[in-house]
């Protein structure tokens, strides 16, 4: 699956079904809905998500704070609260948790999508949102978002993922940049040494001022060539260092 997988935790049944409709019908998959903390925690230790949409408040005896509180001790993954309360007590408690993005009740699909924009946009940039969310989110292009097995690229006004394993390599074109994949090719808004800053998967690893491979998929190499699938992609002298390092290192 390639699309943004995101779990809703809402005890108001009405709004979680239109949260969870939104999302389908813009392109996204949603794991599940649940209607209390205690639930959704045992589904995201058996299912991948790669973002948590959290009402502040809900039923039972953990708050939607105190889920997020547990999920940041296991793993690092996007957070957007949901909320109907923004009275300054309840905001700086939901804050500490270091959430990416705030969605206030009443919504649309417009300020849903927004969320998602600016909490995927935190996130890849390890910062934590500090207001509520804007339109300006929407417009964001030059960011991906790392996950653990690849990374997301906006394509389309969505967010699609690229699977590590997939990936064959990266070809600079100008101030954008190429990726090549076994089901075909999309195009990013950033240059190669921006990628690599922003993407920290070590198996990406430049080989040529104009190129960047996944070292998972090299088939061979030689003196001045590394060969993935039906690609020569060349070595230059600058980058063989790096490259030899981290086969070594495999």
């Amino acid at each position: 699956m390639n699309n943004l997988q995101i779990t809703i935790v809402e005890d108001e049944l009405i709004v979680s079904e239109d949260l969870r409709q939104i999302l389908l019908d813009e392109g996204y998959d949603v794991t599940g809905c649940f209607e209390t903390a205690e639930e959704a925690l045992e589904h995201l230790k058996a299912v991948h998500t790669d973002l948590v949409m959290i009402d502040i408040r809900l039923k039972g005896q953990m708050t939607g704070v105190n889920l997020a509180e547990s999920l940041r001790k296991s793993q690092a993954l996007p957070i957007i609260y949901v909320t109907a309360n923004t009275d300054e007590e309840t905001y700086q408690l939901a804050r500490k948790t270091k959430p990416q993005a705030f969605l206030v009740k009443p919504f649309n699909a417009r300020t849903l999508l927004a969320a998602v924009d600016l909490a995927l946009f935190n996130f890849s940039e390890n910062n934590t949102a500090e207001t509520i969310l804007d339109a300006g989110a929407l417009e964001r292009k030059d960011f991906q978002v790392t996950i653990q097995d690849g990374f997301f690229i906006r394509e389309g006004g969505r967010h699609k993922k690229i699977r590590l394993s997939d990936l064959l390599f990266i070809e600079a074109d100008g101030s954008y940049a190429r990726l090549v994949t076994n089901s075909g090719q999309h195009t990013i808004t950033q240059n190669l040494s921006t990628f690599l800053r922003k993407t920290s998967l070590p198996l990406l690893v430049r080989v040529h001022r104009s190129y960047i491979i996944n070292v998972n998929r090299v088939d061979s190499f030689d003196e001045g060539y590394v060969y993935i699938d039906k690609y020569p992609i060349p070595i230059s002298k600058t980058y063989r260092g790096d490259f030899l390092s981290t086969l070594n290192a495999l």
